[in-house]
């Protein structure tokens, strides 16, 4: 489990490092100092968020795709604008042929939030994902949103 998370925060990390530009002021300046910047939002390619989430969702590992699940929730909070029909192709493939019942499920939610999206509670799952919460309560939140549309009257 601890290999997974190792191998998930890697990729991760490669991922989303184009997100912070590290510039040495030496060359300039002369001068030891180094001035981070951040990227804002809108400069991430979403391409690249959507190939990462296909990597991950191919993988034998049942953690790894149930972690890039989570990712998907977290990337589509915070960039509204993330959706392709390559990924929600991949979504229903890992609904009818998952490994198991809770991968399934997971990725059915997931389908729901991608599809649903003005329906949920961004604020709600903004702050969860900023914080950095456990996979299941981003899972359970969108749980609650789901069956909740399917029992009232529209």
């Amino acid at each position: 489990m601890k290999t997974i998370r190792t191998i998930t925060v890697i990729a991760l990390t490669f991922l989303l490092g184009s997100m912070t530009m590290i510039t040495s002021v030496e060359a300039y300046t002369g001068s030891a100092e180094t001035k981070t910047t951040t990227a804002e939002p809108e400069e991430i390619p979403l391409e690249k968020l959507e190939r990462a989430l296909l990597y991950g969702l191919e993988s034998d590992y049942s953690e790894i795709v149930e972690s890039t699940l989570k990712n998907a929730i977290e990337f589509k909070t915070i960039y509204p604008a993330l959706s392709s029909i390559s990924l929600n192709e991949k979504l229903v493939e890992t609904i009818n042929y998952g490994s198991s019942h809770v991968i399934r499920y997971k990725a059915y939610l997931t389908l729901m939030y991608y599809r649903n999206f003005e329906e949920f509670n961004t604020d709600q799952l903004t702050s969860l994902v900023s914080e950095g919460t456990d996979a299941n309560n981003l899972f359970l939140i969108i749980d609650e949103t789901v069956r909740d549309s399917q029992l009232t009257a529209r």
